[in-house]
C-alpha cells in the first residue's frame, strides 16, 4: 500500500511534499583535499605517471616482432604467385615494413599514448628504407642488423621529447 501512494504521488509531480532525509558533506576526503595540512598528490603526480625505459624497450620490441610478422606474412602472399622467389622478396619488404611500423607504435603504446605517434613513426620508416637501401646497394644484408635498434632508439627518444606531462 504504501509503494502504491508513494507511485502515485510520484506520477502527479507531488515529491515535494515527501520528507527526506540530507547528507551534509561527504565522509569521504577528496584527493585534492588539504584541509588537514596534507600536500596534495597531484603535486607526485608526473614521478608517477613516468614509465620506465624498459617497459618501452618491451613494448617496442613487442610491437615490432608482432607487426613483422604480419608483414612478412602479407608480403608473401601479395607476391606469391608473381615468381618463384617472389613471396621470399615480398616477405622481406613486408618484414621491414612491418618492423618499422610495430616499433614506434609498440613503444607508444606503453607509454599509455603521451608521446606524438607520427613524427616516431616516420621517423622509423626513414631509417627502415634508408637501411634497406644501403642493404640491397652494398649488397649486404648484415646492414638491416642494425636497424631495429635505430629505431628503438628513435622511437623511445622521441616519445619522451614530445610526452605530455599526465594523461
Amino acid at each position: 500500500m504504501r509503494t502504491t501512494l508513494v507511485a502515485i504521488l510520484l506520477s502527479f509531480g507531488w515529491a515535494s511534499i515527501l520528507p527526506a532525509q540530507r547528507i551534509e558533506g561527504s565522509p569521504f576526503p577528496s584527493i585534492g583535499d588539504t584541509s588537514d595540512g596534507a600536500r596534495p598528490l597531484a603535486i607526485l603526480e608526473p614521478a608517477l605517471n613516468q614509465v620506465d625505459e624498459s617497459w618501452l624497450i618491451g613494448g617496442g620490441l613487442l610491437g615490432g616482432a608482432a607487426a613483422g610478422f604480419a608483414g612478412m606474412y602479407s608480403g608473401a602472399m601479395l607476391l606469391e604467385d608473381d615468381c618463384e622467389y617472389c613471396a621470399i622478396i615480398g616477405g622481406a619488404y613486408g618484414l621491414v615494413a612491418g618492423v618499422s611500423s610495430g616499433i614506434p607504435l609498440g613503444v607508444h603504446l606503453s607509454n599509455c599514448g603521451r608521446g606524438n605517434l607520427l613524427p616516431s613513426l616516420l621517423a622509423s620508416l626513414a631509417i627502415g628504407g634508408v637501411g634497406l637501401g644501403v642493404a640491397i646497394a652494398a649488397d649486404e644484408p648484415a646492414v638491416m642488423l642494425g636497424v631495429p635498434v635505430l629505431q628503438l632508439a628513435s622511437a623511445i627518444l622521441i616519445e619522451r621529447k614530445t610526452g605530455r606531462e599526465g594523461h
